[in-house]
């Protein structure tokens, strides 16, 4: 850059930032206060009898009264804690036409306010951060509006109203702690105080451009281009303000008409000690984990110092019994050493299907991505508008019909309980001792499913955020609730948000299956054609039972997602039930009894290309046939019905044919790409 350049790029007016000196610094910061001091005066005298016309309409505590009189005043007095009050609660954020509707403000910098009185050395009260929850106004129907709207912004909101509705907004409030939940909600969720409440947030947003004007005539050129851009926002607010209480009324007579506005309110403040109520449940996890940490240290310390031994056969007598008790062997039980070699080796014996390792890390992955999308709450990102145009990619599918990847362990269940069991039964001349069966079962998976839940109560102690006492307390609610659902294995018979760790539905539903299976098992195993009559009822009993629900309920033929209501009562009554996945199971069971009685079959080659080309139709027919209605076109009842009856056990017969391809040397690269992928951790931990 020459110098003329440099010179020219600097060519503008400092007659509006004045030089800033040691011997001016003070008494230019005496300015700033003074004018900061005179801006608030000025704004308080507007909002101060919106304020009091306000408390005195509705009730608050004495405690949150005086609390908040007392910040009022010291943000006139430019009160440090004030100040941050302020600044720590959520403020009105660009990308709101995209469907931005939460703003976390500041959640540490409220937690750590503290107001202590001068004269008592007391503590009066700290910041309490609160959640106002709100609720669009607007109709949920989407669609077109009439031409008189055309380029207006709200023939746009009308296309996405219905996620506006699904997905209400989050604002964040940083309040004195003196005011309850119920303080806070009757000052923000009262209908008569809605355009109050609102003007007051929009002429502290004056304030606040003001204040930053004043301190923004410290800067060089920035100065002038922040100058620019907070007065535009101050144009905005007011004319923000001005529109919104011009149209109050129509709200409000909306509001009549069934268009409600409505509010929820949770809060957060700091916590230097537990809850009494959560002591008890602290103090129990914290000793079940340290009894744990113990067994597992003594386990690996004594399989170590046994391994590691330089010749067994020179150990004396009496510790060698010991090495081979009872006591050592249930020690080892906990081992790291031992069971780490365990879940971590790939190795696949004789006999193994090592497809089905594939299966399930495909699956795993699968079930991964569609809930990242599904799990989150989406309210919390940016950019949710563009989220509906989703639905109209095709490949999205996989993330939207994504429920059939239950489907997928229920037949690889199936497949592994015929597997192994009949083996069993041939060694016992067809007997099965009912009482190990279950026992077996039970103990394999209660422990560890119990131990999740007990960390469930820890999860406090972890961690804090904006959302995570949303979620995390409303999590141990459920399981202080239903923990013993849970552990009975009945938990799918609860209402879906009512579920203590909500994916434990699905251990409930395979326990129930795998309770029922002797019949089948047995049946199949002494009389095979009627094992396989009780097979067909099965996966036509489940058909019906979808069936006569979709109908009586009237469902969707699937879930459809951005329709919170209707897809928690088809979860509850459909998704989660045990005779919803009866058919995929019943095949994995045909499967399994195929594979072990027919080890060798010999195909055509065009009964192979036939065979995956119908599994290839056929599986893909139900991932992506569920689309239109995912766009809002509702099938004929009659495709419906049968769609939502038979599609589970359509995919699971393509994954039968699959698994039969790769045992029987017709997958291919397939084959070779599901055997070796996966240890023992991911099957058992991740899988169950």
């Amino acid at each position: 850059m020459t110098p003329k350049m440099r010179s020219t790029s600097r060519n503008f007016d400092t007659s509006l930032t004045p030089e800033v000196t040691t011997e001016n610094s003070v008494s230019q910061w005496l300015n700033i206060e003074k004018s900061m001091k005179t801006t608030i005066d000025s704004m308080l005298k507007q909002i101060l009898p919106y304020i009091v016309r306000m408390f005195s309409t509705v009730e608050l505590s004495g405690p949150c009264y005086v609390s908040l009189l007392k910040t009022l005043f010291s943000v006139r007095k430019l009160k440090s804690w004030a100040i941050k009050m302020l600044d720590a609660s959520g403020k009105i954020s660009s990308g709101i036409a995209e469907g931005r509707g939460t703003n976390f403000g500041s959640y540490d910098e409220c937690l750590n306010i503290l107001v202590t009185n001068h004269r008592t050395n007391k503590v009066d009260f700290r910041g309490k951060y609160c959640f106002l929850e709100m609720h669009s106004p607007f109709p949920t129907s989407s669609g077109q509006l009439d031409p008189i709207f055309k380029d207006s912004i709200l023939a746009e909101l009308a296309l996405s109203a219905h996620l506006a509705s699904e997905l209400p907004g989050l604002i964040a409030f940083c309040v004195p702690s003196t005011c309850s939940n119920e303080d806070v909600k009757r000052v923000t969720t009262t209908d008569i105080n809605r355009g109050k409440v609102l003007r007051t947030v929009i002429t502290m947003y004056d304030i606040w451009g003001e204040v930053l004007r004043t301190v923004i005539t410290m800067y060089d050129i920035w100065g002038e281009v922040l100058r620019t851009v907070i007065t535009m926002y101050d144009i905005w607010g007011k004319e923000f303000a001005s529109n919104f209480l011009t149209t109050l009324p129509l709200l409000k007579q909306r509001h009549s008409h069934g268009i409600k506005i409505t509010g929820t309110v949770r809060c957060d403040r700091l916590k230097n000690v537990p809850l009494k109520e959560q002591e008890k449940d602290y103090s129990d996890v914290l000793c079940l984990l340290g009894t744990l940490l113990l067994l597992v240290v003594s386990g690996t310390t004594i399989d170590l110092w046994k391994h590691y031994q330089p010749d067994n056969n020179k150990i004396d007598p009496k510790k060698k019994r010991f090495w081979q008790g009872t006591i050592f062997e249930t020690l080892k039980s906990f081992s790291l050493y031992t069971n780490g070699k365990q879940m971590l080796n790939t190795n696949v014996g004789s006999g193994n299907l090592g497809a089905l390792h594939g299966f399930r890390f495909f699956t795993m992955a699968w079930v991964i991505l569609a809930h990242t999308y599904m799990i989150p709450s989406m309210n919390v990102y940016s950019g949710l508008i563009n989220f509906q145009y989703a639905v109209k990619d095709v490949s999205f599918m996989a993330v939207w019909n994504s429920f059939l990847q239950v489907d997928t362990f229920f037949f690889l269940t199936g497949v592994t309980l015929v597997y192994t069991t009949m083996k069993k039964l041939k060694g016992t001349n067809g007997r099965l001792d009912l009482v190990r069966y279950v026992v077996h079962r039970y103990w394999r998976l209660t422990p560890p499913l119990m131990l999740v839940i007990s960390l469930m109560f820890i999860l406090p102690l972890l961690s804090s955020g904006p959302l995570w006492s949303r979620f995390v307390e409303s999590e141990i609610q459920k399981c202080r609730n239903t923990w013993w659902a849970n552990m009975f294995y009945f938990s799918n018979f609860l209402y879906p948000t009512n579920i203590c760790v909500s994916p434990y539905w699905y251990l409930s539903a395979d326990m129930q299956l795998y309770l029922i299976s002797p019949v089948v098992l047995i049946t199949l195993y002494k009389w095979p054609r009627m094992g396989f009559v009780l097979i067909t009822f099965g996966i036509l009993a489940s058909w019906v039972s979808i069936a006569a629900i979709t109908m009586w309920k009237d469902f969707n033929p699937s879930v459809v997602l951005f329709d919170t209501k209707t897809n928690i009562e088809t979860g509850g009554y459909i998704h989660i039930r045990p005779y919803t996945h009866l058919g995929p199971y019943c095949i994995g069971l045909a499967t399994g009894y195929l594979l072990l009685k027919r080890r060798n079959i010999r195909l055509r080659p065009l009964v192979v290309v036939f065979g995956w080309i119908v599994t290839t139709v056929s599986c893909s027919a139900v991932m992506f046939g569920a689309y239109d209605w995912h766009n809002g076109i509702k099938p004929n009842v009659v495709v419906g019905i049968i769609y939502a009856s038979i599609h589970r056990t359509v995919f699971t017969l393509g994954l039968a044919w699959i698994t039969c391809a790769c045992v029987y040397g017709y997958g291919g690269k397939f084959t070779k790409s599901t055997i070796y992928i996966t240890p023992k951790v991911e099957k058992f931990i991740i899988y169950r």
